[in-house]
């Protein structure tokens, strides 16, 4: 799944669907039994009928990812896959990706700016200006460049103020 959407804006969210099924052999009943299975896990029934273009951009994406899954791949790579989406439909798409990953043995590949989308996963690497500048377990990483620390602010009114940080060490 690329970062920028590829769906033909003219067509319906559906016959984007159905095309890129067809391309892979899904015709037919088990189309329509693969497009309920995905319509049920990204909530794409009211809008399977409208033209890409009258989408949201939310909207959009779950169709993209609609169209990344529609024949249960093995491996789904995803590029920023949530850039730019509401906090709902991220909540969404990691929801339907973790399940297609516990349930299917789906394997995702993932790039993402954002860490909390990598804490999720078994193996990260970070990359810096083209070379690996980390990598390891989600765990690991965070023993090894972050730090937990608290701090005791004096309030006149309440007494003490509780303050939680987090430092990142820059190793």
């Amino acid at each position: 799944m690329f970062q920028n959407s590829i769906l033909d804006k003219k067509l319906s969210a559906y016959e984007n669907l159905k095309y890129r099924a067809n391309l892979y052999g899904i015709f037919g009943a088990e189309f329509k039994t693969r497009l309920n299975e995905i319509t049920e896990l990204l909530d794409l029934g009211a809008i399977l009928k409208r033209p890409v273009y009258k989408l949201s951009g939310g909207q959009t994406r779950r169709i993209d990812i609609a169209r990344a899954l529609i024949h249960k791949p093995k491996l789904l790579i995803l590029d920023e896959p949530t850039t730019g989406l509401d906090p709902q439909t991220r909540i969404t798409v990691w929801n339907v990706i973790d399940i297609l990953r516990k349930e299917n043995g789906l394997t995702v590949f993932l790039t993402t700016h954002y860490m909390e989308e990598a804490g999720e996963s078994d193996y990260v690497v970070i990359i810096d200006s083209g070379k690996i500048a980390a990598e390891g377990t989600p765990h690991n990483l965070k023993n090894l460049y972050a730090s937990d620390f608290i701090k005791f602010y004096n309030s006149i009114e309440s007494g003490y103020i509780l303050g939680f940080f987090r430092k990142f060490n820059s190793n």
